[in-house]
């Protein structure tokens, strides 16, 4: 008989840990909702590009537990990308006067070849790097850059 109660323990646990998985995957499924919710309200709310960029990267950066995020934007004009929007606090006033050409540190390279870059630890020793010391970019252990 032992081996039948060590058979019905073994089930239990496993059915405990399927529920957990569940529990997790719904939690990830209403932080989707979530978000796109508050997407869909920053969209209907925005009056302007700018003011919908910020929402919507505010509201991503607190769906994926991020420190921070920065959009760069492509300034035909200038032939370079510019700070469009940043969430970190004292971040915000450099907006608009941060630049970077194509090619020129991590958010730069991405958009030149087009590809995602992904850093996990380490950051600052990739050689595409580019520390603006007012972001304080320097206390960065990790990012991710999509073009």
């Amino acid at each position: 008989m032992p081996r039948k109660q060590s058979t019905s323990a073994s089930a239990a646990a496993l059915a405990a840990a399927d529920v957990e998985i569940l529990h997790q995957a719904l939690r990830d499924a209403e932080r989707r909702g979530a978000l796109l919710n508050e997407l869909v309200e920053a969209l209907n709310q925005s009056r302007d590009a700018v003011s919908l960029l910020q929402r919507s990267v505010e509201a991503v950066v607190r769906a994926i537990d991020a420190s921070g995020a920065f959009v760069y934007l492509w300034d035909n004009e200038g032939g370079r990308f510019v700070l469009r929007s940043a969430t970190e606090g004292h971040q915000k006033a450099f907006v608009g006067r941060i630049f970077l050409r194509p090619g020129e540190g991590l958010a730069g390279w991405s958009a030149l070849m087009r590809r995602p870059v992904l850093i996990g630890e380490q950051l600052a020793e990739d050689p595409r790097v580019v520390i603006f010391p007012e972001l304080q970019e320097s206390e960065f252990r990790s990012c991710l850059i999509v073009p």
